[in-house]
């Protein structure tokens, strides 16, 4: 009797430990399979989640005789509104018609466009600081262009804006972009 019972006592501790080991497995698997599927959100959002109306905000600097200003203008688009459009948008720079400067030097090309966790990481050529040409005041337009047309996008909260894929302090000297930027 007493060797039944230790018996009894054995298999009940393995059938615990495997019960156990099953849970943490299961575990492990539904961490991964939800990481994995806030991923494939996080890329389905930066191509396909459309604003309302299908209007993009974009922001170019007006000159005037004394001062340079950060300029809202609103372009439809018939495709559907996404962050990378946006910025395609803004490299491409404004319309003839709408007598503004362009906020990102030209010659920049953006290299790519990741976005997750409410993150929007911008990474540009280096043209974006060595075609500048500016003080301040155009740095400071510069980086709030690209800051405000990416965050207009609900899903995007902050932009960490990157030079050949490194984090750089500034663009020019000016202003500091070694931490994810909002327009708060």
């Amino acid at each position: 009797m007493r060797y039944f019972v230790i018996i009894a006592v054995i298999l009940s501790v393995l059938a615990s430990s495997y019960g156990v080991w099953i849970t943490q497995s299961l575990q492990t698997q539904i961490e991964e399979i939800t990481t994995r599927l806030t991923q494939f959100e996080d890329e389905q959002r930066t191509l396909h989640i459309p604003l309302e109306g299908g209007d993009i905000a974009l922001y170019f600097v007006k000159t005037t005789d004394t001062d340079f200003l950060l300029e809202s203008v609103t372009r439809s688009v018939a495709e559907t509104p996404s962050p990378l459009l946006a910025l395609t948008l803004l490299l491409n720079g404004p319309m003839p018609q709408e007598e503004l400067a362009p906020s990102v030097p030209p010659g920049t090309r953006l290299i790519n466009l990741k976005i997750a966790n409410d993150l929007a990481t911008a990474n540009f050529s280096e043209e974006i600081r060595t075609q500048f040409i500016g003080g301040a005041q155009l740095e400071s337009h510069l980086v709030s262009a690209i800051v405000k047309t990416l965050t207009q996008f609900p899903y995007i909260q902050e932009v960490q804006i990157l030079i050949n894929g490194e984090i750089v302090e500034s663009i020019a000297g000016h202003i500091v972009i070694d931490n994810p930027l909002s327009t708060n």
